[in-house]
């Protein structure tokens, strides 16, 4: 493996790519939930942090899992089911919303999505907003927003981008994309495959790892393979009116690696045999006179998945699980300017989701629910303040519940409200404040599914309430951006995993360590981020964040010192330079601090200690033949640190990548 190392090396050396030009891709207009088409809206907040193309381009990642490093307050951990997820500023991965071009990307069923399944091919900006503080999201957004853009293209004429990629572990990485515009005409296609045969322990894992090969260097059950078809085409037929129509295919199969602490009994060894996802987005808007605009966002998505679930050995298949979900969403927005600088907008949005499962050669059970969110809000600028306001009226029914026949016809209601102000102190400061009151509706998955025996449902779980309020203060000139914001998050009812008591009625003692879903009666999350970009040519790259957090709970006036899941400190630093020659070395930092997880077997908190880990990356740029290349060359984990992303899961060790990128 290490001679075909250095030889693909050896070939990646004679050949490189370039970046792909800002000035050519622009982010997709119309995919952009919070846009405004009447005139440009007042900035309210700077608790938001974006990926712009440029910095897309110097990640590397294959898929959007990998864009840990450059999220502030973000963390992309992947759980024991081998799904990769995010958390904002502690908040779970089911508390905030994913979106592709405007369409959800959340499965409802358990509203969240694994990222491994998302490709970076068609991303040409990331924007993760972290308050829940506008009415166009729609319902469950209770900790914030991760909204992905593809890109188009602004000037007539075709382009298009190739990749190729090899990391250790037997990873190969192939991704082709074209764009082109024509008059009113603009379009992107896109084609990427990814596929590994595991990733590398570190070094000092130790060798009492349960369920962990110790005659491989590759995390046992940990393949991956995918393939994503993208294309995406918008028409303006007349002035003031625009049309687009995306659609989005993905399949992939991968294993699971089973957590190392659980005995067998205890332990998921599943693969997931099949995974096929197809989204169709639809987006418009319409310009109704001067100071008016309608646009509207459809989506259908399709998602079938298989598990396998194994024994011990994955010699032989104990269980079968086939997923069948459909989902049927919508937005339509109306702004209006009310008068100069002052913007009014209603907003409805909606999703009708069935689940169909079906286990072994039992009967099919068949779940649905209708989510839907009603809104209105208001922005005004005058002079150096800006402010938003608004409410939504936020509701879900569950038609169908599975074998819980009693719980069918179900509805939960409540309201959000959100306010926020920003104020110039001078041309290049200004401070900010926001408080929103959000709702998120217990999922499908948690309250009546047993998770292929992992978990007891409860169908009694109730929503759960957040208040959220930062406070601010930014800097900004030609050459730095500085930015501090202090956060803090008030929750009731907050739905935790527990273990299951002794006395709850359904507890099994041939399975003492069973988990459930319920309700925490309080929990607090409260820090402070503090982050900084200097831009003082175009050259040089250095920016760096830093976020700490605290978190605390009440659970039947018992206090809770800990929350899972929540480290106390988070913090990355990125610096590179490009030299005239085409050079461009980039180191990067990221450092994850101690934080707590529910121990299974004990049903007390474990710490996971924190870690650090250092990357290295070299790039060479250069045009051939009116084309961009580059070549780069990159290092992760270069100490070969052993670490845990979750309790009993361990990270990726020292890590080889190289590879070539063609613009042209």
């Amino acid at each position: 493996m290490r001679k075909i190392s250095i030889y693909i090396v050896f070939l990646c050396l004679l050949f490189n790519s370039v970046l792909a030009n800002k000035d050519t891709l622009r982010v997709y207009r119309l995919g952009d939930v919070v846009v405004s088409g009447v005139q440009k809206t007042p900035q309210i907040t700077a608790s938001s942090s974006v990926i712009d193309l440029k910095m897309l381009s110097i990640t590397d990642a294959k898929s959007f899992s990998e864009l840990q490093l450059y999220m502030p307050s973000t963390m992309i951990r992947t759980n024991s089911r081998g799904e990769a997820l995010p958390f904002i500023r502690g908040a779970g991965e089911r508390q905030m919303g994913l979106f592709l071009d405007g369409a959800l990307i959340n499965i409802p069923w358990d509203n969240r999505l694994d990222l491994n399944i998302v490709p970076t091919e068609i991303i040409g900006r990331v924007k993760v907003e972290k308050n829940s503080n506008s009415a166009l999201w729609g319902p469950n957004i209770l900790g914030g927003v991760v909204s992905i853009s593809s890109y188009e293209r602004v000037s007539d004429g075709i382009g298009g981008n190739v990749k190729l990629q090899y990391t250790d572990g037997g990873g190969r990485y192939i991704a082709a994309s074209n764009d082109g515009k024509f008059g009113n005409f603009n379009y992107l296609t896109a084609v990427s495959y990814n596929k590994a045969d595991g990733f590398l322990m570190s070094k000092d894992a130790p060798n009492t790892l349960l369920h962990q090969s110790q005659n491989s260097q590759l995390r046992t059950n940990s393949d991956f393979e995918r393939l994503n078809v993208f294309i995406r085409s918008e028409y303006k037929p007349a002035d003031g009116t625009s049309l687009g129509l995306s659609y989005n295919l993905t399949t992939a199969e991968k294993g699971v690696p089973s957590e190392e602490y659980l005995y067998a009994k205890d332990a998921r060894f599943w693969r997931y045999s099949d995974i096929n996802r197809n989204v169709v987005t639809f987006n418009a808007e319409q310009y109704l006179g001067r100071n008016m605009i309608f646009r509207t966002t459809l989506w259908g998505d399709f998602f079938n998945q298989q598990i396998d679930a194994y024994d011990s050995t994955y010699s032989k298949i104990v269980t079968k699980q086939k997923d069948k979900d459909f989902t049927f969403g919508n937005r339509f927005a109306l702004e209006y300017e009310v008068f100069e600088k002052n913007w009014l907008t209603a907003v409805f949005n909606s999703y009708y989701s069935t689940h169909k499962e079906k286990i072994d050669n039992n009967a099919e059970d068949e779940f649905s629910q209708f989510t839907y969110s009603a809104g209105v809000e208001y922005k005004s600028s005058y002079k150096d303040i800006n402010f938003a306001a608004g409410a939504t009226y936020d509701g879900a029914v569950t038609p169908k519940t599975g074998i819980y026949k009693d719980s069918e016809g179900e509805t939960f209601q409540d309201f959000g409200l959100f306010v926020g102000s920003r104020y110039f102190l001078t041309d290049e400061i200004s401070t900010y404040a926001n408080i929103s009151r959000r709702t998120r509706f217990p999922t499908l998955r948690e309250a009546y599914s047993g998770a292929l025996g992992k978990f007891i449902p409860n169908p009694d779980l109730g929503a759960e309430t957040g208040l959220l309020l930062d406070w601010g203060i930014s800097y900004t000139s030609e050459i730095v951006n500085l930015n501090f914001t202090a956060f803090g998050s008030f929750y009731d009812d907050l739905i935790i995993r527990i273990k299951v008591p002794k006395d709850h009625p359904l507890y099994d003692p041939n399975y003492p360590n069973m988990r459930m879903r319920d309700n925490l009666a309080e929990a607090t999350v409260y820090g402070a981020e503090l982050g900084f970009n200097l831009l003082p040519n175009s050259n040089l790259l250095l920016q760096g964040n830093a976020t700490f957090m605290k978190s605390e709970g009440k659970e039947q006036g018992k206090k809770v010192d800990h929350l899972e899941y929540k480290p106390e400190t988070q913090a990355s630093f990125v610096a590179g330079y490009k030299f005239s020659f085409g050079l461009v070395p980039q180191v990067e930092l990221e450092h994850i601090g101690k934080q707590y997880a529910l121990n299974a077997i004990s049903g007390e908190f474990d710490e996971l200690e924190s870690y650090t880990l250092l990357n290295l990356r070299i790039g060479y740029s250069f045009d051939l033949y009116g084309n961009n290349f580059e070549l780069f060359a990159r290092l992760n984990n270069i100490t070969d640190e052993y670490y845990l992303t979750q309790i009993g899961l361990p990270g990726y060790g020292r890590t080889y990548t190289c590879g070539i990128s063609v613009r042209y």
